[in-house]
Parts: structure tokens; C-alpha cells; sequence
């Protein structure tokens, strides 16, 4: 509901660049989905695991969706789950201090250059 929201408010009239934007957001899709098809034959090896259950695993989107389509695929749920949750886990808590620290740092370099 949110994000039908937020897409109504944007009026394509008033975005610039509109093509480049398309065409980055395809880019920036089809490079997280191949990304993590590369890693997912890594990670097939690494853990003795079907290709299926580990393309779900590092699978950018919800972890309802990719549960819902393990189960459908008979791939193993509680490694895609298990690998999406941690996924979920380190965006919350760990991305937002790594972010705080490196921006502290490029402003604390600018005041410095000053």
C-alpha cells in the first residue's frame, strides 16, 4: 500500500531524465539478479546445496516471496529462510552504523581539508 502510494505521487511529467532513470533501474535489477545468480553457484558448492535453494537464498526481495516460491519449487525453506532473515538482520542493524561512521568520516575529511 506504501509503495502504490509513493508511486502515485510521482508525476512523469515532472521527472527529469526519465529514459536514463528507466533504463538504470533496469540495469541496477538485472545486475542484483545476475549477482546473485553468480554468487548463488558459489554458494551451491560451498554448502553441498540445490542450485534452487541457493538462488533463493541470496535472491534480492521479500522473504515471504522467496518462501512462498521455495516452497512451490521444493527447494529448502529453512536455508532460504535462514539466508533472507539474516539478509533482513544485517540491513537493520548493521548497514546504518557502517553508514553513520562513513559518513562522519568524509565530514570530518572536509572540515580538515578546510
Amino acid at each position: 500500500m506504501i509503495g502504490g502510494y509513493i508511486g502515485m505521487l510521482l508525476k512523469p511529467e515532472k521527472l527529469k531524465k526519465k529514459v536514463s532513470t528507466i533504463i538504470l533501474a533496469l540495469l541496477s535489477g538485472f545486475l542484483l539478479v545476475l549477482g546473485s545468480l553468480a554468487l548463488s553457484f558459489f554458494l551451491s558448492d560451498a554448502l553441498d546445496i540445490n542450485i534452487v535453494t541457493s538462488f533463493l537464498s541470496l535472491a534480492p526481495g521479500g522473504m515471504d516471496q522467496m518462501g512462498i516460491i521455495a516452497h512451490e519449487v521444493k527447494a529448502d525453506l529453512s536455508i532460504v529462510s535462514g539466508f533472507q532473515l539474516f539478509r533482513l538482520f544485517f540491513i537493520y542493524f548493521a548497514v546504518p552504523p557502517i553508514l553513520r561512521w562513513y559518513f562522519k568520516r568524509k565530514i570530518n575529511s572536509k572540515v580538515d581539508s578546510l
